[in-house]
């Protein structure tokens, strides 16, 4: 299979997160380690690490994008949170040997639009739907790194 393939992962996971983030959480919370799992399966081998990071990638999702309450803007925490949230929706590519600095492509990502998207001043150009797109997508990135390579 050619491995180029491992890169339509991003999409389709971002598309899952915004289907989750619509009304269906179970998408997101199951479609995120399914699609780890079968791409994992399909570009790689059957490992322990495997399963472990999917069933990991069930446990991150749970995660609340917002610790204190519902607006990002109503405390400080919250804008501290979303950065660091993006490295850990990613990290369990880390059992399966994937490399720390991945992590950073995420946390830049999900941290980045997150806030611009909760900015009065950039809000308009970064609709959540779309925040929601790069969050799943993003979260594919570190794992199709490992399985392109190997």
């Amino acid at each position: 299979m050619d491995k180029e393939l491992v890169w339509l992962g991003c999409p389709i996971l971002g598309l899952f997160w915004q289907i989750g983030g619509y009304k269906w959480k179970l998408v997101r919370r199951i479609g995120y380690p399914l699609i780890i799992m079968l791409s994992g399966l399909l570009f790689s081998v059957f490992s322990w690490q495997l399963c472990v990071a999917s069933l990991l990638c069930y446990v991150v999702t749970t995660l609340p994008l917002t610790l204190i309450g519902d607006d990002i803007p109503s405390c400080w925490i919250n804008w501290v949170w979303v950065w660091v949230y993006g490295a850990i929706l990613a990290s369990p590519v880390l059992l399966l040997g994937g490399n720390p600095w991945t992590l950073l492509v995420p946390l830049l990502l999900v941290g980045s639009s997150v806030t611009l998207s909760n900015l009065s001043l950039t809000q308009r150009l970064l609709p959540h739907k779309f925040v929601e797109f790069v969050i799943g997508a993003s979260c594919f990135y570190p794992f199709a790194l490992i399985w392109q390579g190997s």
